[in-house]
This record gives structure tokens, sequence and C-alpha cells, in this order.
């Protein structure tokens, strides 16, 4: 009879289980999020900022950081706005990204992975004969700024960052220019004409009209870039398919769990 009972208890607990497996979300596959209209414009600045070069050869892969970038300052002069500037905009990426990367400042030269040349032209060719070289082949107009990164082809993972500031140009042309080329280093190599408040956004002519603040949507894309889901490598359609999560989660955070 307790043989029974135990038997009758099993049945009853496995029955009890199903029931509360088929009720609750644990098991159920989830629908492919649908962004809205403003988040697809997200996603099309993400493939074409972040996947994209404005100079070389495009990788069409997310390309990141892995490890902190130690940055070393060449400058011969105490050049505090440009100082100011550096340091707000490595605050900013630091604060936005969540996946353990960040920018720190080094004095050790031999310990950097990432250099600015607050300087001339000229300059560079004496402390940095191969960067001077990339400046004169890569570029055949004026400039206020450049950054270039190396990257692992087999990985997709960023090594090191060369950016060049001409401390010839305007106070306010430099800072401009380095809120730029910073956020360049990190991965996000394009420029593109879409979106006149973006830190990317590609004009013609050098002047000091630009944004010295990330716009809405530049936050957004550091913030896809450095997230944890997002991982060097990926293609544009991987790329798309972590993002489409990302927003899911974030308006999940917001809203609650229902938001297919």
């Amino acid at each position: 009879m307790k043989k029974v009972w135990v038997i009758l208890f099993i049945i009853i607990l496995i029955v009890s289980l199903a029931i509360w497996f088929y009720k609750s979300n644990l098991f159920k596959p989830e629908k492919e999020y649908i962004p809205t209209e403003h988040e697809i414009k997200l996603i099309d600045y993400f493939n074409e900022i972040a996947l994209k070069s404005e100079y070389f050869d495009n990788p069409e892969k997310v390309t990141k950081w892995r490890k902190t970038m130690s940055l070393y300052i060449y400058k011969e002069a105490d050049l505090n706005e440009q100082m100011k500037t550096i340091n707000n905009t490595i605050k900013n990426i630091n604060s936005i990204s969540s996946d353990g990367f960040k920018i720190e400042i080094t004095q050790d030269y031999k310990k950097a992975n990432a250099f600015i040349y607050l300087c001339n032209k000229e300059k560079v060719k004496g402390i940095a004969p191969k960067f001077y070289k990339l400046l004169k082949e890569s570029i055949n107009y004026e400039y206020s700024g450049f950054s270039y990164v190396e990257f692992k082809w087999t990985n997709f993972v960023i090594t090191k960052a060369l950016m060049f500031i001409d401390i010839e140009s305007s106070v306010e042309e430099q800072k401009l220019a380095i809120i730029e080329e910073v956020t360049q280093s990190i991965g996000l190599l394009n420029d593109s004409d879409k979106y006149p408040d973006s830190v990317f956004y590609e004009t013609d002519t050098i002047d000091s009209s630009g944004n010295y603040e990330y716009s809405k949507m530049d936050i957004a894309l550091i913030n896809f870039l450095y997230n944890p889901k997002m991982r060097p490598g990926y293609n544009k359609k991987t790329a798309e398919i972590v993002i489409k999560k990302i927003l899911r989660d974030e308006n999940r955070a917001i809203n609650g769990n229902d938001t297919d």
C-alpha cells in the first residue's frame, strides 16, 4: 500500500511540475525582438561606424579592445584645454563601457599600448617615424587629427592605437579632433554624413563647429560595442542579433518582462 502511495505521489509531483514548466517562461523560446524605428537607425549606424573604416581596409567585423587601453600622451607644453578634453573623453567612455574595458593614462611610455601625439607633423617624424609615414601616405588633405589602430586579423582584437592631434590647428579644432580620434581608437573607426550631432559626423572643411559632447546615438554605439555580449570578430548579422538582445534587456530593465 505504501508503494502505491509513493508511486501516486511521484505521478502527482511530475504532473504538477509539468504544468508549472508549461505555464512558466523557462523553456519557452523567446520571440525575436522587433526593434523600433529609432532602434533600427541605431543598428544601421553601428554597422556603418563600427564595421567599416575611414582610411584602411574594412574588416566588416566587430573590432575592439579586450584589455585596458594604457594611453601615453606626448606633449611639449601643458596644453590644459587639450588635456581636459582627453580626460573628459576617457571618463565618458569608461562610464559607458560595461564589459570591463577602460582607458587609463600612463606616464610610462614602455607600458603603453596607445599613444596620442600632441604636436606638429614634423615632430612626429622624429619620435614616431613609421606613424609619420602612415600620416603622409594615407591622407592627402589638411586635417586636425588622425587615428590608427592595429588589430589581429585572426580575432579582431585591437592591440595598439596611435593618434595625432595637430597643435598648429586652433584649440577648438584640437578639442574636436581629440574627442573623435580617441573614440575612433576604441573600434568605432568610420565617419558618416548622416547625423550632424554625432562626433563621427564628416564635413568637408576644418572648423570649430563640431560636437563637443556625445550624442545619444554616439553613446548607444559605445554601449553596444563595449557590452559583454558583443565579441570581437562578429559579422554584421551576428552583431545585429546581439544588439537586439542588448536592446531587449535594456527595455526589460525599464519596462518589465513584457517587451516582446
